[in-house]
């Protein structure tokens, strides 16, 4: 699994910690895939 650096200012680090994780299954399910996308797959990233 990926791992993301990112820096969180304190209200976003709170506001995460009160969604569960399978709220957020949830909602990136909703997302509708992106019909065009920049790279085919996530070899394409590192070429």
């Amino acid at each position: 699994m990926s791992r993301f650096n990112i820096h969180m200012t304190p209200a976003f680090e709170k506001s995460i910690k009160s969604i569960d994780f399978s709220t957020w299954i949830g909602l990136a399910k909703n997302v509708p895939v992106n019909p065009k996308p920049r790279f085919k797959s996530d070899d394409d990233l590192w070429k």
